[in-house]
């Protein structure tokens, strides 16, 4: 160790000086005594990891994680769509079976109206009665049979009903 005598001992520095021989001195000397240098202090070796390991393990982790966390996020996104697929499969199917139910009651519904004097045109049923009376005794004939006097809203409508009339 060299110490030097102006230094504070917190400045002071140790110092290893290690000796390496040849090979073929070490072979010359005698098996059963010790080197000359054996009483020399040696210093375990430390193995430097260095600063990167310590720096690199945080970010390693963290993009691990957020690997993990897009995986499940993925896994989730799929399995919901999936299902909604399902359910929206499952709802055209319902759709169409109830267009089709529709259609086939508006034509039953049709055809029993007409048997009553009724008649269909559009989304709705008309019954022209051939009796002249006063607008309120009509519309209490009407308002009896659950139904009301006919409000007439485009020209369509106003041009089937004469036509209806004159049949």
């Amino acid at each position: 160790m060299i110490r030097s005598a102006n230094l504070k001992k917190e400045d002071q520095v140790e110092m290893v000086v290690e000796i390496y021989d040849s090979i073929d001195n070490i072979r010359s000397q005698d098996h059963d005594t010790e080197p000359v240098y054996a009483n020399t202090k040696k210093t375990p070796q430390t193995q430097h990891t260095g600063a990167r390991t310590g720096c690199c393990r945080l970010p390693t982790v963290c993009l691990g994680l957020l690997c993990v966390l897009l995986l499940t996020a993925t896994t989730v996104l799929t399995v919901k769509f999936y299902l909604l697929t399902t359910d929206r499969a499952h709802l055209e199917r319902s759709y169409e079976n109830v267009v089709a139910e529709r259609a086939q009651n508006r034509k039953w519904l049709s055809e029993q109206a007409c048997q009553f004097g009724w008649t269909y045109n559009g989304s709705s049923f008309y019954y022209i009665s051939s009796k002249v009376d006063t607008w309120n005794k009509s519309r209490s004939y009407c308002r009896k049979r659950g139904a009301d006097l006919v409000i007439i809203n485009s020209r369509e409508e106003q041009v089937s009903q004469e036509g209806k009339k004159a049949q």
